[in-house]
């Protein structure tokens, strides 16, 4: 089942070139209680070659993006 996501309530916190490190932070912030969803893994599979011009984005609700962004940045970093 496909869930329609409008871009007004769901905000981008991460992008990646690849959809392994995508779903890996999917993972993570899943784990956390964070619902996320993924998008362009397709795309991204079928034209391999083109990770720099079709970027597979982590998207959560816009409500627990400060959140989910907090929770990515790593451990040490001067900005947590």
């Amino acid at each position: 089942m496909t869930r329609k996501i409008s871009s007004s309530t769901w905000q981008s916190v991460a992008s990646f070139a690849t959809v392994a490190e995508a779903y890996i932070t999917k993972g993570m912030l899943e784990s956390h209680g964070i619902p996320c969803e993924i998008t362009n893994p397709v795309l991204s599979n079928v034209l391999p070659l083109t990770e720099s011009w079709v970027p597979v984005e982590v998207i959560v609700p816009a409500a627990l993006a400060p959140h989910a962004r907090r929770l990515l940045i790593p451990d040490g970093d001067p900005r947590c």
